[in-house]
């Protein structure tokens, strides 16, 4: 973790505080959680009440790795006495850093997460497979495969575990395709049918002769005419193999052509692809946020088309972060938006198709709706195929509000760990497709925006509760 990078945009000096704590008898089972707050001394403006997390959680290794903390540590540091915590039975000490001057005030608050002795050290997970179901990986991770978040009036948000992976992001450019194994099969086939059509003539050619100059009919004896089948089956199997041979190059080349066709038809926003790997699962809502649901915990529905298991719309992203909020404080857990990398990463569910369910039209239509059958509206949610990860109308239906703001060449500099996104920008992303959206932008890689405040009736959400680790 790069400290400088939070401290460096503000220009200032800073105090420094640290809490250390510690169980009793193990100082090597504690993580450390990071929350940093800056405010302001009141003689300062350019920054009041500023608050935000590192999301991040690191060790007391990495933490004297970090060089700006060992600038403090040898520079500035002035060791206070021993504090006691709240807990009774857990001990510790403060350090404080000054630096010169300030224009801020940074309170690093570093609390441990306290391990039972034995337990792991680190939230790691496994990476899904590709091939495993589910159920299967969450055997596997020691998590549950499915969680419910439980509403007022007896109404339940259920959410699917999708697990920590790999998976390539965005339109991938098509392989250049290597024609030379078809052409060697080609020509091994026309090797062996020259060979055995060459080899049948010769044959029929003695047999003739034979009952040309004997003046009777051909004579073929058991062994002469099994040889002569085993040559014809050898002309038919050669001449299979280079109609076949044929065919197959045909048909990749019309499939290149088509994926070609497709990634140059594809969005700027949507290239380049490259590889992203999710190190921790997380739960996705099984459907879109419903209008009885945003109700129960809002207590209005601004939708355009009404019905309580329809998706809600009309929604902003200010919006969906209102309901978050209020869902998080009902439920005390951590929700929040998707990021894009976990919304695509669900939605592909281990495809690496233009949708979930496969290339064509007719394979979009099994798992959403789009302009091509929603007869201009909405419908309620879960009424199409679910995707392999159990997850319903990622395509179609509504858009679907994701975390990330909206950057030029975010993918271009995007990282590989657990993207989320451009670090400027002032709209969000949207993903997913809807009800008016025609087929060929439903796409699983197909990226929108809007500002913040922007209602449509085309627009909704799903909500993502992070992992709680299992201790």
């Amino acid at each position: 973790m790069d400290l400088r990078r939070i401290l460096e945009p503000h220009g200032c000096p800073i105090f420094l505080r640290m809490k250390k704590a510690v169980p009793r008898g193990n100082t090597s089972t504690g993580l450390l959680k990071c929350v940093v707050i800056i405010t302001t001394q009141t003689r300062c403006n350019p920054l009041q009440n500023i608050y935000f997390k590192i999301l991040k959680v690191i060790t007391y290794k990495d933490l004297y790795n970090c060089k700006l903390f060992q600038y403090w540590l040898t520079k500035n540091a002035k060791r206070s006495t021993l504090s006691p915590f709240d807990e009774p039975e857990v001990g510790g000490y403060t350090i404080i850093f000054k630096l010169t001057s300030g224009l801020a005030l940074l309170v690093l608050s570093l609390t441990t997460t306290l391990l039972p002795s034995g337990a792991p050290p680190s939230r790691t997970y496994p990476l899904w497979d590709g091939r495993e179901s589910v159920a299967e990986y969450a055997q596997r991770a020691h998590l549950p495969a499915t969680k419910s978040l439980d509403l007022p009036g007896a109404v339940k948000l259920d959410l699917v575990l999708v697990p920590a992976g790999k998976f390539v992001m965005g339109m991938a450019e098509p392989t250049p395709l290597d024609e030379s194994k078809f052409h060697q099969n080609i020509v091994i086939g026309k090797a062996c049918l020259a060979a055995s059509g060459t080899a049948l003539l010769v044959m029929l050619l003695v047999v003739a002769c034979r009952a040309i100059r004997n003046r009777r009919g051909p004579q073929l004896s058991l062994g002469r005419l099994t040889l002569i089948t085993l040559v014809t089956g050898g002309c038919v199997l050669s001449g299979l193999h280079w109609r076949h041979s044929a065919r197959a190059l045909e048909t990749c080349r019309m499939e290149f052509n088509a994926a070609m066709t497709r990634y140059k038809n594809a969005w700027d926003d949507e290239k380049p692809a490259h590889p992203v790997t999710l190190s921790q699962p997380f739960y996705m809502g099984k459907f879109t946020v419903t209008q009885e649901q945003y109700e129960w915990v809002v207590g209005t529905n601004p939708s355009n088309f009404s019905g309580k298991d329809n998706p809600v719309e009309l929604i902003s992203w200010n919006d969906a972060q209102a309901f978050i909020a209020e869902l998080s404080e009902l439920t005390k857990e951590s929700v929040r938006l998707p990021s894009e990398a976990e919304w695509e990463f669900a939605c592909r569910a281990g495809t690496t198709t233009s949708y979930s369910s496969g290339h064509g039209e007719a394979d979009l239509a099994r798992v959403a709706w789009t302009s091509a059958n929603s007869k201009s509206r909405t419908h309620p949610v879960g009424q199409k195929e679910a995707n392999a990860f159990g997850l319903f109308d990622m395509e179609g239906n509504v858009w679907q509000w994701c975390q990330d703001l909206h950057g030029d060449n975010s993918y271009r500099t995007s990282p590989t760990q657990n993207p989320i996104g451009s670090v400027h920008g002032a709209g969000r992303m949207l993903r997913g497709g809807s009800w008016c959206t025609d087929p060929w932008n439903c796409r699983a890689t197909i990226r929108i925006w809007s500002d913040p405040e922007n209602r449509f009736d085309y627009v909704g959400f799903r909500i993502v509760v992070p992992v709680t680790p299992q201790l």
